[in-house]
């Protein structure tokens, strides 16, 4: 089992079951709920 379940662009029934959904263009969202800086990633 993973230990954070994330959806990125999930439909609706993947949001209801997941820890959280991301709805943007890209995963960077993601980098700041780990707790990277954005000074700290390399993209």
């Amino acid at each position: 089992n993973a230990g954070l379940g994330v959806a990125f662009n999930a439909k609706e029934v993947l949001k209801k079951v997941s820890d959280g959904s991301l709805s943007r263009e890209n995963l960077l969202g993601l980098l700041n709920v780990l707790g990277l800086a954005e000074k700290e990633r390399e993209v």
